[in-house]
């Protein structure tokens, strides 16, 4: 673990205060920001100090300006992705399964698998059925 980037204050806002005394800290010593804990240094301390109150530092996790110079190909491409991202997105069911009747006659017995389930999907939604989460079994 690399104690130099840990926060300051990554122990004192985390621990109860039972063991605040006992909990790591950074101290000065021989002009050097070192972790202590139980009087004894685990090492340097090179991060910054902690941000007063309730405030912290918030790094940004999108800057704008990595897409300035970006080619207007690339930008449409990105939107149609995110587009279509929300359009694939699974919506939460409470459903285990669903039963879909496939023995409807396929052109060919080397049917492939998109074949089966766009011709089981065109069926009306009556021959579908599906299976709550509270089932044990959905038998036929």
């Amino acid at each position: 673990m690399d104690l130099s980037q840990l926060p300051a204050d990554l122990w004192s806002t985390r621990l109860p205060a039972s063991l605040l005394d006992r909990a790591p800290h950074v101290e000065e010593r021989d002009g050097q920001a070192v972790w202590v804990c139980d009087g004894k240094v685990w090492g340097r301390w090179d991060g910054k100090p902690p941000a007063t109150g309730s405030a912290r530092p918030i790094k940004a996790l999108y800057n704008p300006e990595q897409d300035r110079n970006k080619r207007l190909g690339q930008k449409v491409y990105e939107k149609v992705v995110e587009g279509v991202s929300k359009v694939l997105k699974n919506t939460p069911r409470k459903e285990i399964a669903t039963v879909a009747n496939i023995s409807s006659p396929v052109e060919s017995a080397k049917a492939n698998t998109f074949e089966v389930v766009i011709r089981s999907s065109s069926r009306t939604p009556s021959s579908r059925r599906s299976c709550p989460a509270s089932s044990s079994s959905c038998g036929a």
